[in-house]
């Protein structure tokens, strides 16, 4: 008897998890009041836990980055031909991606004294080519493009 009983078990186990079962569980869902096999409120997500961290951590690398592009900024005041401060401003702004006046405005300063590296025209092409939309998006964006070949080209 005892093996009987344990074949009579498993075919039960096997019942409860085969296809039939999962089939009308999905059905009672279907039929279940709205809500009713929704998540409560009081539940946590470990998920969105996450992301929250996530979002402040952005909000204190933000922060830190006005620092920086404030600190470069006042630097450059002090001495605008320092490369390495050009370069620092303008990766800082494509890092904060909120301030295109002033990127557009620390690339054009750049420009003026030093020829831009090839990922940095592709850079400011790339980002004029969102605004190429309009007229004088795409007059901009034609411009910049001769602006990089005559900084290879012609200097």
């Amino acid at each position: 008897m005892e093996p009987e009983k344990d074949q009579m078990s498993v075919e039960k186990e096997k019942q409860k998890s085969s296809p039939q079962k999962d089939t009308e569980m999905e059905e009672m869902k279907d039929n279940a009041a709205p809500g009713a096999w929704e998540v409560t409120k009081g539940s946590r997500d470990p998920k969105s836990e996450s992301v929250e961290i996530s979002e402040e951590q952005r909000n204190e690398q933000a922060l830190e980055a006005l620092d920086e592009i404030t600190k470069t900024m006042e630097q450059l005041a002090e001495d605008n031909t320092r490369y390495d401060l050009h370069v620092q401003l303008i990766e800082l702004l494509q890092q904060i991606g909120i301030m295109e006046d002033e990127l557009e405005r620390a690339r054009e300063q750049m420009h003026e004294i030093y020829p831009l590296t090839e990922a940095m025209w592709l850079a400011w092409i790339n980002d004029a080519k969102k605004k190429a939309d309009t007229k004088e998006g795409d007059e901009k964006l034609r411009e910049l493009y001769d602006e990089a070949i005559r900084d290879y080209f012609c200097k």
